[in-house]
């Protein structure tokens, strides 16, 4: 089964942030949740949801000025985002991942600082050495990584609110896929039949919207009342037909690209 492998460098303000975190990775290490739990309870860091509930194979190297903490995942798994808001919040300084993506054979870096996924030109600019550092923890050499596709700068938080953001419309294309099948049983129509219906009023709906709010608010703001009605009215019609227009189109490329396939 593939897996994702983690390289995660944590670089801590004050002595007592490093002693705490390697002291509670120390008692996850020896299958001691319980302490490891309290002692993340008062430290404002839950590092025992992660290491117990998706990583497997860890192991805790510590340094000088840094903890190295590696860990395996599951392919579907990614960023460990809340923890780094928390391990921020209680005084991380700087915190550097390396993920290899078993399935595709590839490595990618993320560079953190002050709660802000960055590029790391501006992380190495703000903390002399630490590129040494990477260069040496790290297996694959600064600039040969894979793009990750994350637009820098990004905080942390709207990480997070993009992650849920995008879990949401994947929930909810995964139900629109469900009922259009329930609805093709039912109705013994073609499931693009009915995607295809319920997109032609969706663009309808929002061609009608669009002229109506465009004719409230020119009529409220703009003299010449009689031009903005019949402007409105026209919108009313072009617009829908329009959009009608797009999804008719969409529809039409499709079914073109499958007579094509059964012709070859």
């Amino acid at each position: 089964m593939s897996q994702n492998a983690h390289s995660l460098l944590l670089f801590f303000e004050g002595e007592q942030n490093y002693r705490t975190c390697l002291k509670i990775l120390r008692l996850l290490e020896e299958a001691d949740s319980e302490e490891a739990r309290d002692l993340g309870e008062e430290w404002g860091v839950d590092l025992a949801a992660e290491w117990d509930g998706e990583w497997f194979n860890q192991s805790v190297a510590p340094a000088h000025t840094f903890i190295r903490l590696n860990y395996e995942t599951a392919t579907r798994y990614e960023l460990p985002l809340e923890l780094l808001q928390q391990l921020f919040e209680a005084g991380l300084k700087t915190a550097c991942l390396e993920i290899f993506y078993d399935q595709v054979g590839e490595f990618a870096q993320f560079f953190f600082t002050e709660g802000e996924l960055v590029a790391p030109d501006v992380m190495f600019g703000k903390q002399a050495g630490l590129a040494d550092i990477v260069e040496q923890e790290f297996e694959c050499d600064l600039g040969n990584e894979a793009r990750h596709g994350y637009q820098l700068p990004a905080t942390i938080t709207q990480l997070i609110r993009q992650r849920e953001e995008n879990e949401a419309r994947g929930k909810e294309m995964l139900e629109a896929m469900m009922s259009l099948g329930v609805a093709s049983r039912q109705t013994g129509a073609h499931p693009l039949e009915l995607a295809r219906s319920a997109l032609v009023l969706r663009a309808v709906g929002k061609g009608l919207l669009q002229a109506i709010v465009f004719g409230v608010l020119t009529v409220l703001l703009f003299k010449g009342l009689w031009l903005w009605v019949g402007l409105t009215v026209v919108l009313l019609v072009l617009l829908p037909l329009l959009y009608v227009s797009k999804v008719a189109a969409v529809f039409k490329d499709d079914t073109d690209d499958v007579g094509e396939e059964a012709l070859c």
